[in-house]
């Protein structure tokens, strides 16, 4: 029981954060001088393919533009980490009780 709540701890809580602050707080707030597309669309890609080149990848990026769009709308990366934070949770939940969801 210990290692599935440190595996959820680590991979719906603590990575989350870890990338939101990263992807949306630097990468994304750094590309936004240069317009949506940039902040969005450029961030979105670099967190894809962060995230390795395979067939996570376009979720991925889907993820990031969901999430890039947050951060611009709101101006603040918490909507950003909760969202993450849902969606890995989600996946996480998934995979304990026998599903193969794509993380």
């Amino acid at each position: 029981m210990l290692p599935l709540v440190l595996s959820f701890l680590g991979g719906a809580i603590f990575t989350p954060f870890g990338e939101e602050v990263l992807f949306r707080g630097v990468v994304a707030n750094g590309l936004n001088r240069y317009g949506p597309f940039a902040g969005v669309v450029l961030s979105s890609i670099i967190f894809g393919l962060a995230h390795g080149l395979s067939v996570i990848l376009p979720i991925a990026i889907m993820v990031g533009v969901l999430s890039a769009s947050l951060f611009r709308a709101t101006g603040s990366v918490w909507p950003s980490v909760v969202l993450h934070c849902v969606y890995n949770g989600a996946n996480s939940g998934a995979s304990a009780i026998g599903f193969a969801p794509m993380q």
